[in-house]
């Protein structure tokens, strides 16, 4: 045995130790941001449970991340320790099937996994002694499954790509072809806007300093303003509703060719114009006149998309795994009188960009790198305070255009979300065979109503719709 392995034994009993990464470390550090992806998958037919096993084994010999545990060392710091056996029955839960008398209990399928997925979101954090994953058969009538994973083995993207590796695809086209994403020829990283000239330069830093300073002081103290939906210390423990949204990508994709935008800049501008209609329908006091709230957007830094991770996962090569997305607080305006409703995808897009244009996701994420071994405590109570301080977390993530099969059965809906965070409202979007799936996951006692909003956001896309393919020009 050589010296590394001999060492990662001693201290973890596992095969060999690697370091956890800064934004890992925040989520295993933090109690309350103790974080856990749950992606709950529907399928056409009930859920061969042999088949889940095999996807899973097939998983767990392909990324080590799953066979591993956190352990800290004697200095304090935090390593991965893979275990040398695992079995994938301790990680699968079978739900029994439901009583006939509860049938009743729940519309439809979609009624139950929401409910299910909103129950879970605020169970007690998961145990270190074996690796932070689960998988969730639901009833066989349901003919679903939800897998939950801590947020410290990775983000959403590498999570996807691990479960495409999985599947099989029920059209002619290749998975890998699917999630191809077409670039402009001399395009560079999504983060990385190069600036050219003295003054650009200059002008970039004064936006990056003004960020910075933007994200400290909403660790601090609240800089927006106080609506009927911001979130709070202790709403972490508030019981959750889902509701959930589906919309046609060629609808996103209309508003989007008409403006130049991106699907992203079409997904926080409806968000957006929809939030400004449930303020008007639901705030009973005065509310400021066109309010500025916090919204977190979660960026993926990778260089690679979903495409090159599946790739390096069917060949077995070695692949960058875990976190590479950082949340970057964005300052949004609900301006409730506009004759344009396109103009709050203007507003987004306009605030993006300069964004990108700082590098601010790219930067945040090495000043949350460098500062993690130093002040690691106060990093992860900086990032809980600013969580308190916002009003809406969002993230996209740009899923397969082909239907899928696990072992002969289609998927026909792919969902995500998280653990309850202090955030009231939390809205994720996955993209999946030319549709487009919104979950909102809400505190109930904050918003007791998700189903309202979501027919807002839907109103808020077909007006824009409208407006985009009935409008003579544009800008």
């Amino acid at each position: 045995m050589d010296m590394q392995r001999r060492r990662a034994v001693e201290e973890g009993n596992g095969l060999y130790s690697k370091p956890v990464s800064p934004l890992a470390r925040i989520f295993l550090r933090q109690p309350k941001l103790d974080l856990v992806i749950n992606s709950f998958i529907t399928f056409q037919n009930p859920v061969d449970v042999a088949a889940v096993k095999a996807a899973m084994t097939t998983s767990l010999r392909n990324c080590p991340l799953l066979r591993s545990i956190p352990v800290t060392k004697r200095c304090g710091r935090l390593r991965w320790n893979e275990l040398p056996n695992i079995n994938v029955n301790d990680h699968i839960i079978i739900l029994p099937e439901e009583q006939e008398h509860r049938l009743e209990d729940y519309q439809d399928d979609e009624s139950y996994v929401n409910s299910y997925v909103a129950g879970i979101a605020t169970w007690p954090e998961m145990r270190r002694d074996k690796p932070l994953w689960e998988v969730h058969v639901l009833p066989r009538r349901r003919r679903s499954l939800v897998l939950r994973v801590h947020h410290s083995l990775g983000d959403c993207v590498s999570l996807l790509a691990l479960f495409l590796a999985s599947c099989d695809s029920a059209d002619d086209v290749d998975i890998v072809d699917s999630c191809r994403v077409v670039k402009k020829q001399g395009a560079k990283h999504a983060l990385v806007k190069p600036s050219l000239g003295l003054c650009m330069r200059i002008r970039d830093a004064w936006r990056m300093l003004r960020i910075v300073l933007f994200a400290a002081r909403s660790g601090i103290y609240r800089i927006e303003d106080k609506t009927i939906i911001a979130g709070g210390v202790g709403v972490e423990r508030m019981p959750r509703k889902l509701a959930t949204l589906t919309l046609t990508m060629d609808d996103m994709i209309a508003v989007k060719n008409k403006l130049g935008a991106k699907i992203n800049d079409v997904f926080m501008g409806i968000t957006a114009y929809g939030l400004v209609k449930y303020l008007k329908l639901k705030s009973t006091e005065e509310m400021v006149k066109d309010p500025v709230i916090t919204v977190v957007n979660a960026v993926n830094l990778r260089e690679q998309g979903t495409m090159e991770l599946l790739k390096s996962i069917r060949g077995g090569e070695n692949i960058k795994w875990g976190n590479k997305a950082l949340g970057v607080c964005m300052p949004v305006r609900l301006v409730r009188k506009t004759t344009d409703p396109l103009q709050y995808v203007r507003d987004v897009r306009s605030t993006f960009n300069k964004k990108k244009s700082s590098n601010d996701a790219l930067n945040s994420y090495r000043l949350l790198f460098g500062s993690c071994y130093f002040v690691e405590k106060l990093q992860a109570l900086h990032y809980y305070k600013g969580c308190c301080h916002t009003s809406l977390l969002l993230s996209n993530i740009r899923g397969p255009t082909s239907l899928l099969a696990l072992h002969g059965n289609l998927v026909t809906k792919i969902g995500v979300t998280t653990s309850s965070l202090p955030t009231a409202l939390e809205i994720h979007m996955i993209s999946y065979n030319g549709k487009a799936f919104l979950q909102f996951l809400v505190a109930s006692e904050i918003i007791p109503d998700p189903e309202l909003l979501c027919s807002l956001v839907s109103e808020a896309l077909r007006e824009m719709k409208v407006a985009a393919l009935g409008a003579v020009a544009i800008e």
